[in-house]
């Protein structure tokens, strides 16, 4: 018997790269079970979009921008610099390169939730 095929096609407007970027990082978050808090996310996001958060002034845009303390932000870094999230190199912090994207442009996301063989749902 073969399974049936849900197709779901969801469109949704976002303000721009930093707003694309952390509902990508979110979708991956929930879909990777990454369990990354909110502020996790923004950080990613704003790095992954500025292409570096090493600076001071970017650290300080950062926490201008999302109500936040410099503390919090290298806390974060650290954080996820341990989960491979953010590399660190040559006095740089920037998102892993296996998790960045574009977000100037737009993005479609395919995700196919696949059954397992045991898990076919199938009568015997």
């Amino acid at each position: 018997m073969k399974p049936n095929i849900i197709k779901q096609i969801i469109g949704y407007t976002v303000s721009g790269p930093l707003d694309r970027a952390e509902k990508y990082y979110t979708i991956m978050s929930t879909l990777n079970d990454l369990h990354l808090e909110k502020r996790e996310v923004q950080l990613m996001a704003f790095t992954a979009v500025k292409g570096n958060i090493w600076s001071k002034a970017s650290r300080e845009e950062f926490v201008k921008e999302y109500k936040s303390s410099l503390a919090t932000v290298g806390n974060i870094i650290t954080k996820l610099s341990k989960r491979h999230l953010l590399k660190k190199e040559s006095k740089k912090v920037f998102v892993n390169k296996a998790l960045l994207l574009d977000f100037n442009n737009t993005l479609i996301l395919n995700i196919n939730l696949v059954n397992d063989d045991k898990d076919r749902g199938e009568a015997s």
